[in-house]
């Protein structure tokens, strides 16, 4: 007779099932039976042969095989046999997501608000799990405050501050992943966030901006003054200038009359000129 019997997916090997125990009846007194499994392949149970009783034999997946048919023949001692199935009933555990540790990368300077690296698409052995992603921690071993929050629902990350590669180049977080199944389960992988350096304007500082003052009798050629400027990135710079009465360094950016220039303060008091400052990046 057929007969069904039931086991947690989860169930180690040599686990028995639940009231697996095979029974079969012969009309011959005292004639010792033998169970023999006629179906061996990859379904994950075995039956002792002399007990009838079934056992787990190999890994069990509700999700793939929920339903495992079990062909048993049973033999007498005179060779008689007959042919059975049991069914055994894998019973459905809920199992970790998980997913794999992943290195995103973010442009310094990222606008604050925008949403950056992929969806982390984590993978539940559960069918029709609701996955949600948390920050569990990150290395603070740098004196930084972490500028991300997470999108619970797919694991991407929030630009919630300022992004400057010239402060810190990268962050390790720690994200867990969970189900809402019963109980809930959850795992925790790493995340590499790393930094893109961009290359970002120098900037023209200091007298630089306010002028210069220089007497009307100057010599061509005489320095009077140096353009400085800051660059974030700290690349050196190249001078450039567009004045019909003086000349800048093209490496040092110190400014200069030029030759065959008279400055004469009863006809200009004021001379306006444009400097280019081009960094190396």
């Amino acid at each position: 007779d057929n007969a069904q019997f039931f086991v947690f997916e989860n169930a180690t090997v040599g686990t028995l099932v639940d009231g697996g125990q095979l029974n079969a009846r012969d009309s011959d007194d005292g004639d010792k039976l033998m169970y023999v499994l006629v179906n061996t392949t990859n379904i994950g149970m075995r039956v002792e042969p002399y007990t009838g009783k079934i056992v787990v034999g190999g890994s069990l997946d509700h999700e793939n095989n929920p339903t495992i048919n079990l062909h048993v023949k049973v033999i007498d001692n005179a060779g008689l046999s007959d042919l059975g199935v049991a069914v055994v009933m894998v019973r459905d555990v809920n199992e970790k997501p998980a997913f794999a540790r992943s290195i995103i990368t973010v442009e310094e300077n990222t606008p604050l608000h925008s949403v950056v690296g992929i969806k982390l698409d984590a993978f539940d052995p559960d069918k029709n799990q609701e996955l949600t992603y948390s920050i569990v921690e990150y290395n603070t071993s740098r004196a930084a405050a972490f500028p991300f929050s997470i999108v619970a629902c797919n694991g991407q990350f929030i630009v919630n501050d300022i992004i400057n590669f010239e402060e810190r180049q990268e962050w390790m977080v720690d994200v867990r992943v969970s189900d809402d199944g019963f109980p809930k389960m959850s795992s925790i992988n790493t995340i590499l966030i790393k930094v893109k350096n961009i290359n970002e304007q120098p900037e023209i500082v200091g007298e630089s901006i306010q002028g210069y003052s220089i007497f009307e009798n100057s010599v061509p050629g005489k320095t009077f003054g140096q353009v400085k400027y800051n660059d974030p990135d700290g690349d050196t710079a190249s001078f450039y200038i567009l004045s019909a009465q003086f000349a800048i360094d093209l490496e040092t950016g110190e400014l200069s009359v030029l030759p065959n220039v008279t400055l004469d303060y009863e006809t200009t008091e004021t001379v306006q000129f444009t400097v280019f400052v081009v960094d190396s990046g």
